[in-house]
């Protein structure tokens, strides 16, 4: 009898590595949350025009949905790594908004910021 060999399987760390998304409808309350807690040191300063344009999508009825909110969880710690922005409308608005929220784990500070480098354009600070 000839034993067969099972295919590896993924460690708990391993899969929480993979990305894990869902959608989220975020009100005013949470993305002050948000905004306050689970910032990100290294983050740019939001820019006030870009924060009043997607005030005014959302008002008009026109912003997007499901538009992705990346967030870095390291260390028990979330980190808001893309979407500043628009959570700083939705308290401006009061209107909350749908979005497909992506967490991934962080494993160290190295990471965290290259998970950051890959959401900042590198606008003009």
């Amino acid at each position: 009898m000839s034993v067969q060999a099972f295919p590896r399987l993924a460690s708990a760390r391993e899969v929480r590595r993979e990305p894990v998304t869902f959608t989220q409808l975020v009100g005013p309350e949470q993305a002050q949350y948000m905004i306050d807690e689970m910032k990100y040191d290294h983050q740019r300063q939001p820019r006030p025009d870009h924060i009043k344009r997607l005030a005014e999508a959302m008002r008009a009825g026109t912003f997007r949905k499901l538009t992705q909110i990346l967030i870095a969880v390291y260390r028990g710690k979330y980190f808001v790594l893309d979407g500043q922005h628009r959570l700083k409308a939705i308290v401006d608005t009061g209107l909350p908004q749908l979005f497909a929220v992506v967490e991934i784990e962080a494993e160290s500070d190295e990471d965290l910021a290259e998970l950051y480098s890959t959401t900042d354009r590198g606008a003009i600070r």
